[in-house]
């Protein structure tokens, strides 16, 4: 991407000389910052997403080798979604080779990708082998993905059939909680009014219970999610 000098250099003085200070019990310590942008800044997610953006472009090529599989990349803010599917015996080579490929990508642009918040999930048929796991190798170490029964994406489980049975029961047990709190605040003859009551509701039970509606609404048609 063409940028023009002048931008170039204000960006360049924006990140650079940067001290972080902390102060316990009377000493202090400072060190130099020199990865990330300022806690809160206007242009932080702008200058993330010039990174960022040049992902997909990086892995065309290793996606255009796997004529087996069909590969589909999930992008927001800083959380990334790898979706590889296709037959079972290819699968697994297939996704440790873009694992690779992703962590050749933060070497070059100065990143690291935490192993504790590296996640799998296997959505399959029932006669379908399984992949096992996946070894994802970066330049500092190598382990082991083993599929989860379910993992957290933006706010909802999403689990191995994707019938989002875990996060309803999730959402189920923070309404019983939020609704437990707010009726120690009103009974049938005390307490704030109806209006109020109303408000309360829209505002603390409806978003728990709407959350994420445009993804998970269609599967509560099945029995099993009734049940």
């Amino acid at each position: 991407m063409c940028c023009p000098t002048n931008l170039h250099r204000l960006i360049q003085d924006y990140l650079k000389g940067r001290i972080v200070k902390a102060s316990y019990g009377g000493e202090t310590c400072q060190r130099e910052l020199n990865q990330g942008c300022p806690q809160g800044s206007v242009i932080g997610p702008v200058l993330w997403n010039v990174v960022y953006n040049s992902l997909p472009k990086f892995l065309e090529g290793t996606i255009s080798s796997l004529r087996e599989n069909k590969v589909n990349l999930v992008m927001y803010a800083d959380d990334l979604i790898l979706q590889v599917s296709g037959p079972s015996i290819s699968l697994k080579p297939s996704a440790e080779l873009l694992l690779e490929r992703i962590d050749d990508w933060g070497h070059e642009t100065g990143m690291k990708f935490n192993p504790l918040k590296t996640e799998m999930l296997e959505h399959k048929k029932s006669r379908d082998a399984s992949v096992g796991y996946i070894v994802f190798k970066t330049r500092d170490q190598s382990f082991n993905l083993f599929p989860k029964e379910n993992i957290n994406y933006l706010g909802i489980l999403l689990d191995k059939r994707l019938n989002f049975k875990d996060h309803l029961r999730k959402a189920k047990g923070k309404v019983l909680t939020v609704t437990s709190q707010i009726s120690s605040v009103a009974g049938r003859n005390w307490g704030v009014n109806k209006e109020t009551m109303g408000y309360l509701h829209m505002s603390c039970i409806q978003p728990i219970i709407l959350y994420g509606c445009e993804v998970w609404a269609e599967r509560t048609t099945l029995k099993s999610v009734c049940r």
